[in-house]
């Protein structure tokens, strides 16, 4: 009789934790703990990744591993997306989360597509440096760089930036929505953008023959070496990463990238998204970066060996 009151025990406990690391973000309250999945506030399950075909399955299950792997051995939330041959596969807890500096990368392109298409605005006495601002948003992640050219893609309007934005990654088949109305707690800027790490995967892959991504790739390949954490230790990857303290107090890391590979002596391309969270609360916001560091740091070294595995990009021209 105890042992099966055990298990009915277990198994309720186990549908809990379920239950709350796939709960749709509504609350601001939600922190990472050891003790069950992840509280009300954070993702819903990412849409239309299913493996479809026996290839993706055993990726999938190779990625379930790594990410089981990570979370356990570094005790934080961890999410990864990769590209599968039916579309992006996904493992983890942590999809749809705030874009923080990866932003950067679509904001930038969209910029330099607009100057090339010759339509900014008429009554600037001196246009800007555009090449010298991207690369400061890219290379260095410079929040005042990255928003001269949010300023420059709007005309000076939030709302016409998040419209052209929205645009840009619904063209590079990415179908995320953009906000751009300041709600404090909510949304207090572009780096609020909540984009899932499965949409980064779907935009990474259409990006290289995206108008206005040559600058902005070459400037994901010149990181600030202070910056070049996890992807960034992977040899020739074009990467972004992005960092900050969550409304719900947690400090989150994630990076996207496009990770050179070589299968069957044909080299390429292959993109990647990874997400952290340390699951406990250190004493300083430093330590806690630390630990999200070190998550990333260890995904990343854990993929070499999965990523020629996944599908790489087409190339252009």
């Amino acid at each position: 009789t105890l042992l099966l009151v055990l298990v009915a025990v277990t198994a309720l406990v186990g549908v809990y934790v379920y239950q709350e690391a796939t709960t749709v973000r509504s609350s601001q309250n939600s922190t990472p703990n050891s003790g069950a999945g992840l509280r009300a506030g954070e993702d819903s399950p990412p849409g239309d990744v299913a493996p479809i075909n026996s290839r993706d399955n055993e990726l999938q299950q190779a990625l379930q591993a790594t990410v089981t792997d990570l979370s356990r051995t570094h005790e934080a939330y961890v999410g990864i997306a990769v590209m599968g041959e039916g579309g992006p596969l996904f493992a983890g807890n942590l999809d749809n989360r705030a874009a923080w500096s990866t932003i950067k990368v679509p904001i930038a392109a969209a910029a330099q597509e607009k100057a090339e298409a010759g339509t900014e605005r008429s009554d600037l006495t001196e246009p800007p440096d555009l090449t010298g601002l991207i690369n400061a948003a890219i290379q260095d992640s410079d929040n005042d760089a990255a928003l001269e050219l949010w300023s420059y893609l709007g005309d000076g309007s939030d709302e016409l930036a998040a419209e052209a934005l929205q645009d840009y990654l619904a063209r590079t088949g990415d179908p995320i929505e953009v906000p751009y109305e300041y709600e404090a707690g909510v949304f207090e800027g572009f780096g609020d953008i909540p984009w899932r790490a499965t949409n980064q995967v779907e935009f990474l892959a259409n990006f290289p023959c995206a108008p206005g991504a040559a600058p902005v790739l070459a400037a994901m390949r010149r990181i600030n070496p202070e910056h070049s954490h996890g992807l960034g230790t992977l040899p020739g990857a074009r990467f972004k990463g992005g960092w900050g303290e969550e409304f719900d107090g947690t400090f989150l890391y994630r990076q996207m990238g496009l990770i050179p590979v070589t299968t069957g002596g044909a080299q390429g391309y292959v993109p990647v998204a990874i997400i952290a969270i340390p699951a406990e609360s250190t004493e300083s916001t430093e330590n806690t970066e630390a630990a999200a560091l070190d998550v990333v740091d260890a995904a990343a070294a854990e993929l070499t060996s999965l990523l020629p595995r996944t599908t790489r990009v087409a190339t252009c021209g």
